[in-house]
């Protein structure tokens, strides 16, 4: 079984007793679910354990939103070997789901995740003198839009694009020399 615990930084907002002590750090995307999910499997199945035979192994899997790491890196330290696993059940939680409710599909179920790093230059300048610069912030609009675009249209194989980090450090009147871009590139096959 395996679950993943990854914090993101992202400032936890929720006014809740398990909200994370670290400013600016988040278990989202489930995460804390996850790990309580498994951690109560994990007891329940201990409690039982004279009614059923064999072993389980439980994987606590880092690094699921991060390059390189998560489970490509665990596999290829040897986490599926000794004892080898054959058979691998694993859980992310869907707000969509009516709370009560599970999903269950053999195979493919949840998207990979690839991150997208893009820096754009240009030439920086004063916002006042536009034959001295090229704005790469209009690039960076630009390339956004575009790439919006063309993955709405493949929607049918559902791969997902999205740029969730923009960041260009001008002010009022001056163009920077960069933008730097970041995101996710998501499928559930590398063909499109």
């Amino acid at each position: 079984m395996r679950a993943d615990f990854d914090a993101l930084p992202i400032k936890e907002e929720n006014d809740v007793e398990y909200k994370s002590i670290n400013e600016g750090v988040m278990h989202a995307c489930g995460h804390d679910a996850h790990t309580a999910s498994m951690l109560g499997a994990l007891k329940i199945l201990n409690n039982l354990k004279s009614k059923w035979s064999g072993t389980i192994k439980f994987i606590f899997q880092p690094a699921e939103e991060m390059l390189p790491g998560g489970a490509k890196q665990m596999i290829e330290e040897g986490v599926l070997l000794s004892p080898n696993v054959t058979e691998m059940l694993a859980q992310h939680v869907l707000p969509e789901l009516e709370s009560g409710k599970v999903g269950f599909k053999e195979g493919k179920y949840m998207a990979s995740t690839d991150e997208i790093y893009i820096n754009i230059i240009g030439a920086g300048g004063h916002a006042a003198i536009p034959k001295n610069y090229n704005n790469p912030i209009l690039s960076a609009s630009d390339l956004i839009l575009t790439l919006n675009k063309i993955f709405l249209k493949k929607n049918h194989n559902n791969s997902i694009f999205a740029i969730g980090y923009v960041s260009a450090k001008g002010s009022t009147n001056v163009i920077p020399d960069n933008v730097n871009l970041k995101g996710t590139f998501r499928a559930l096959t590398e063909i499109t």
